[in-house]
């Protein structure tokens, strides 16, 4: 089957094509190929990797990055659709690719949110309390919403965190004393410290920064979520500023929209990407105790 991942929303439309890698290759006992386009020069070696069974591997689930930036293999996928999509290859475009391919694939995009009122704004976030199944009032809806400048992520984890508290404590409802305590707003100085280390590239701050942090409480977590939501804000700022696009729309607040300005003019679109590859495969390693976290978050900081 191929999957087809697109969108101005780069960032959130590659981080699901990276989650549905996973999950297939975890359901078929396979591994996960990662591959850009760009590195390859005869359809040949990519079609080695169609066959990439032997007595150690049960085969790949591909991941394929920007398939249209590479003509001669993009005309390989068209001229033999047919036996292509017999395998489990996901594509990762900014755009669609041809007609060909999108009448086979299974298609998703990505946009960024647009708000255009208040009503429409508070009507999604509210459709997300009711998806994830928890019993928000739209005042709590609208004060998460706020706490976190409308990123559709952090309120995401954020009313998740709740649903699974509410689950601990068997009740249905939220007390303003409780939402006040659970929301994570207020960001102490020196995880902002990692963040704006972590936008000026500077490593050896960064890491440091952490390990102070860590030596007194566990905020790998937390960490991981501000950083991701971190490269999520850099994604969306690099793209309006190279759409010459209003950036107040994005409305994020001037903190963060500043540090994310200084990431998105450091890192060039691969190096953005990295960091999110990099990341997602850090949280997996850590959640499944592959590796801790100390040692995971300090390699990551120091070799972004």
């Amino acid at each position: 089957m191929i999957y087809l991942f697109y969108g101005n929303d780069r960032y959130e439309s590659y981080k699901a094509a990276k989650l549905l890698a996973s999950n297939l290759a975890s359901a078929n006992k396979k591994e996960i190929k990662i591959i850009e386009s760009d590195s390859i020069n005869e359809p040949s070696e990519f079609t080695q990797y169609l066959e990439g069974v032997d007595m150690f591997s049960s085969g790949y689930v591909l991941l394929l990055k920007r398939l249209s930036s590479n003509k001669r293999l993009l005309k390989y996928f068209e001229e033999n659709i047919n036996s292509v999509k017999t395998y489990d290859i996901i594509l990762w475009e900014e755009t669609k690719i041809g007609k060909t391919i999108e009448k086979e694939a299974e298609s998703i995009k990505y946009e960024i949110p647009f708000f255009n009122s208040y009503s429409k704004m508070r009507s999604w976030f509210m459709d997300q309390v009711k998806v994830i199944g928890v019993k928000l009032s739209p005042i709590h809806v609208e004060k998460i919403a706020n706490n976190h400048n409308l990123d559709k992520n952090m309120f995401i984890n954020e009313v998740e965190k709740i649903a699974l508290y509410l689950e601990s404590q068997n009740k249905n409802d939220l007390s303003d004393a409780e939402l006040k305590e659970l929301l994570t707003k207020d960001i102490d100085t020196e995880i902002w410290d990692i963040l704006e280390n972590f936008a000026n590239k500077k490593k050896v701050e960064a890491a440091k920064e952490f390990l102070e942090i860590s030596s007194v409480s566990d905020i790998s977590q937390f960490l991981i979520t501000m950083i991701d939501w971190q490269i999520s804000n850099t994604y969306r700022v690099k793209y309006f500023v190279e759409k010459r696009m209003d950036l107040s729309s994005l409305n994020i607040k001037p903190k963060p929209l500043s540090s994310a300005k200084t990431m998105a003019e450091r890192s060039s679109w691969k190096e953005i990407e990295k960091m999110a590859d990099k990341l997602f495969d850090l949280d997996t390693a850590i959640k499944s105790g592959e590796l801790d976290y100390k040692t995971g978050l300090t390699l990551y900081l120091l070799n972004i």
